[in-house]
């Protein structure tokens, strides 16, 4: 679902993130380093400057980590031994990596999403180490698969497979963590989302592959790719993040391109129409970090404004009341309030997070689970603080 970017989508995308959603190798995070955000479908996770890891919302599955199944409307700490670099959630489960470079991973494991083998029990209702490698760097949470970068650029995925979501060729589910690609593939970011993925190489090239029934992979058709596939033959991709049926990526020269469904103006292209390959947002070319809900989109610009479109049903773009598009559709970026200062972003599928100077959370969107933690269950349509400690 990113520290300062990420997507998350209904089933996410996680990330993140999705923050939820996209994932970047890097190095450890010492603590005292920024928090780290990341947003379910609706469950929300925080890492604290001091390498805590915090998650409320739904927890039907037990995806907060937390040792059962009960809905927490506040923040609450996910037990652990260690510092946490990372985190990723998404419908059923989630995962994160710690200093110590460990995967962990709980939640539902149906779909052995989790990573952990062929064997029982279908939940883990507290963070299970999978494997015993020490070297792994970021982790991104799709529907009923993971994705995840090792040191060095090496990118393993396991779980369903149903439509070569796995980018391993056939449809057949992965038990534990196999190598995607070649020995030889160096990989710089990753993202998992509802039976599709995405990720990007070292030399700035973008590669999909999976489900595509709406023209999320950018390849100009719908057909399903069980092998990752470039988008073009371009260069230059920096930032990938997944919605449910859409795809948001940024270049390095800070252009905005958008792709896949867009049936609710997630693709902030000022229409309805679905795109099948990259299309340009706007003509900006300042933005810094983005995210995916499930049929909303945000991003962030290097002047610190958060720009927010897509479904609206619940705020989810943060635009407040009495702005035309409130409870329905806003089809080309609006910016969210008129502060600045903004830091990082993350979406869950229909609530938003965010960053600002000062140690500020602030949260909006729906609410019916608990997933914006302010202690109970009211929707909010435009950014509201989240008063906890980071």
């Amino acid at each position: 679902m990113r520290r300062f970017f990420g997507s998350c989508t209904r089933h996410c995308v996680l990330i993140a993130l999705v923050v939820f959603v996209v994932s970047l190798a890097a190095p450890a995070v010492a603590q005292g380093a920024p928090p780290y955000l990341a947003g379910g479908p609706k469950s929300s996770f925080l890492i604290k400057r001091n390498g805590t890891l915090w998650s409320w919302g739904w927890n039907a599955y037990g995806q907060l980590g937390l040792g059962d199944k009960k809905r927490r409307t506040l923040p609450k700490q996910i037990a652990s031994a260690a510092p946490w670099r990372r985190v990723a959630c998404a419908e059923f489960h989630a995962a994160g990596v710690r200093t110590d470079g460990t995967l962990w991973a709980w939640g539902w494991n149906t779909y052995w999403q989790l990573g952990l083998g062929n064997i029982p029990p279908a939940y883990q209702l507290t963070p299970t180490q999978v494997g015993t490698d020490t070297d792994w760097s970021s982790v991104s949470c799709g529907t009923r698969h993971t994705l995840a970068l090792r040191s060095g650029g090496r990118l393993w995925g396991w779980g369903s497979n149903y439509d070569g979501e796995l980018g391993l060729g056939d449809t057949a589910p992965r038990f534990v963590p196999t190598q995607i690609g070649e020995p030889s593939d160096t990989w710089l970011a990753v993202a998992a989302g509802d039976r599709f993925s995405a990720a990007i190489r070292s030399d700035g090239s973008l590669w999909m592959w999976g489900h595509n029934h709406w023209g999320q992979l950018g390849q100009g058709d719908k057909l399903d790719r069980p092998l990752p596939r470039p988008i073009w033959s371009q260069t230059g991709w920096k930032r990938v993040a997944l919605g449910q049926r859409h795809v948001l990526a940024l270049k390095s020269n800070g252009t905005l391109w958008a792709w896949g469904s867009n049936s609710w103006g997630q693709l902030g292209l000022g229409d309805k129409k679905a795109r099948l390959s990259p299309v340009r947002i706007g003509k900006r070319h300042d933005w810094a970090a983005i995210a995916c809900g499930a049929f909303h989109s945000l991003a962030l610009r290097k002047d610190g404004t958060i720009w927010a479109w897509g479904m609206n049903s619940a705020g989810e773009v943060g635009t407040g009341w009495g702005v035309a598009g409130v409870l329905g559709v806003v089809k080309a970026p609006r910016r969210v309030g008129s502060a600045s200062g903004w830091l990082a972003i993350a979406c869950g599928g229909h609530h938003s997070l965010a960053l600002r100077t000062g140690s500020r959370l602030y949260v909006w969107g729906l609410n019916d689970e608990g997933q914006l933690g302010r202690g109970n269950r009211t929707d909010r349509y435009a950014p509201v603080r989240l008063y906890v400690s980071l």
